[in-house]
């Protein structure tokens, strides 16, 4: 830390990163950034703090989508209005993009409890996991 904090009350947040926004995906992009982008840690932990998985967070004030793509993240519904048609529609791709990411089956999502062999490290019942997965697919394919 550069400068000590302002502060020393436990109710001010001093550990927030303030380059840590959509902005920066925006400049990457070449896209129009946002005149006052909110930082995900305070996004973070708001919605944390206030809501419980599986709730709407609900923003009226989206701008380029940070709270609910942060709220996705945090498996929660994210929802938010915008009068900048620019803005809503750089939020939706935001939205759009993390809910794909999010309905994508990661590697553990083919292993189960039953799956997995008597091995130490649970790697042969993996590999017999997904082969059969493949053997299925080719099986379908060829009726």
């Amino acid at each position: 830390m550069l400068l000590p904090p302002q502060s020393w009350n436990a109710d001010v947040w001093t550990d927030v990163t303030r380059m840590r926004t959509l902005n920066a995906v925006q400049v990457q992009k070449g896209q129009q950034v946002h005149l006052c982008p909110l930082q995900f840690d305070i996004a973070d932990r708001v919605i944390t703090q206030c809501s419980m998985a599986g709730e709407v967070v609900w923003d009226p004030f989206m701008g380029i989508g940070t709270v609910p793509l942060r709220a996705l993240k945090a498996g929660r519904r994210g929802a938010g209005c915008e009068l900048s048609g620019g803005y809503f529609a750089d939020a939706w791709a935001y939205c759009e993009a993390q809910e794909q990411e999010s309905a994508a089956p990661g590697l553990f999502d083919f292993i189960t409890a039953g799956a997995l062999g008597e091995g130490s490290n649970g790697t042969a019942g993996a590999v017999v996991s997904v082969q059969a997965r493949e053997n299925s697919k080719e099986s379908l394919l060829t009726h």
